[in-house]
């Protein structure tokens, strides 16, 4: 398959990234299996009928111009909502991933209800603005930079509350420390039996622990960070994307791909393709140890 045919079935229409974080944006026909990231994510609908996102397994449906924030480490998904082909390449989502600063473990916030925020007059403007930069063959960056700002400030009150909360006691705060700090080539086994009798604990036990200390199972937590360890490796062209799916624990190349396609929507090479076509401060970065020890 050649590189322009998956990159018409991509469901990203544009993608970019700063000191703001990454933006994307997604068609709307666009399909994201239920995963998780580290950072804080800004969902914007831009299409003209709602659409439909899940967040810890409760399903929303997001009118045109509604909001909503995805916290670190919630589980989310886009389910297939659009068949008619010229409709699902239409603009759907603007999507924002913003770092949270610092160390620290998450709020356990869990909500049978999704925060939404419908966009003023000056806000659906303002969106309209950054969608039409980010469509430009070369974006500006500075105006880039402007509309994500602007739309972050647009939707400042839901992030109230959402930011990292500090402080956790014993050995709930021990076995979240471990986690964040770990190599991933340890973390695949980080919830093993094994693990839990070195703390002197059962099983069960542990793994209690550390979904409250993450707000994640092992595996889950394991593959977020396996995740962000590949957008780091895969935006160094001399690496192969073969060398990349072994460094990161997958038994053979195709498995790497359908893992970045499932959470994504990308394969490895249009990821890769689509960075280098951007100039180097519209270029996305991440904090992740592990890829920088691969790298090394």
């Amino acid at each position: 398959m050649n590189e322009q045919t998956g990159a018409d079935r991509s469901p990203h229409l544009a993608y970019c990234g700063g000191e703001f974080g990454r933006v994307s944006l997604m068609t709307a026909g666009a399909e994201l299996a239920d995963h998780a990231r580290d950072c804080m994510q800004l969902l914007v609908n831009m299409h003209s009928d709602a659409l439909i996102v899940r967040v810890d397994g409760v399903t929303r449906a997001l009118r045109p111009f509604d909001g909503t924030v995805i916290r670190p480490r919630q589980t989310y998904a886009i389910p297939r909502q659009i068949d008619e082909p010229s409709a699902a390449r239409a603009l759907g989502f603007i999507l924002i991933k913003m770092d949270v600063p610092g160390e620290l473990p998450f709020k356990g916030v869990r909500t049978d209800r999704l925060p939404l925020l419908r966009l003023s007059s000056a806000g659906r403007d303002n969106a309209a603005q950054l969608v039409a930069d980010l469509l430009r063959e070369t974006p500006e960056v500075g105006a880039v930079q402007r509309g994500v700002s602007e739309l972050q400030l647009t939707m400042a009150p839901l992030l109230d509350g959402a930011l990292p909360a500090a402080g956790r006691a014993g050995l709930q705060a021990h076995i979240g420390r471990e986690a964040e700090a770990i190599d991933l080539d340890d973390l695949q086994e980080f919830g093993s039996l094994r693990r839990a009798a070195a703390y002197g604990i059962s099983e069960r036990h542990f793994l209690t622990l550390f979904r409250r200390a993450t707000q994640m199972p092992p595996r889950a937590f394991y593959n977020m960070r396996r995740l962000e360890a590949a957008f780091v490796l895969l935006g160094d062209a001399t690496r192969s994307v073969g060398d990349i799916a072994y460094d990161l624990g997958f038994s053979a190349p195709p498995l790497f791909t359908r893992f970045m396609r499932a959470n994504t929507g990308w394969t490895p090479s249009n990821y890769r393709a689509r960075l280098q076509h951007l100039p180097p401060p519209l270029r996305p970065k991440w904090r992740c140890e592990k890829a920088n020890k691969l790298h090394a």
